[in-house]
């Protein structure tokens, strides 16, 4: 864990480099990519495996709103760790 959080704040100085005008952190997807890399999945298919992801996040979204036209929002505040 420690190696992964020292990871990621090294990707984030690097990301303050290339955009300092912008507040760029790590998300899930930086943690997907590395998981993926661990499994040896092609890289070339990262891209199709986070989009599938999405879509069936948005589908169930879409889904949801369909059943009683209001969408589940849960009144927890995430605030890290």
């Amino acid at each position: 864990m420690e190696l992964a959080l020292k990871i990621e704040a090294e990707t984030i100085e690097i990301l303050k480099k290339y955009k300092p005008s912008q507040q760029l952190y790590t998300n899930v997807e930086y943690y997907a990519a590395a998981i993926m890399k661990t499994l040896e999945i092609d890289s070339s298919l990262f891209t199709a495996i986070f989009s599938s992801s999405r879509i069936v996040g948005w589908s169930a979204h879409v889904m949801e709103q369909a059943n009683n036209n209001t969408i589940y929002r849960p009144r927890a505040k995430y605030v890290g760790l």
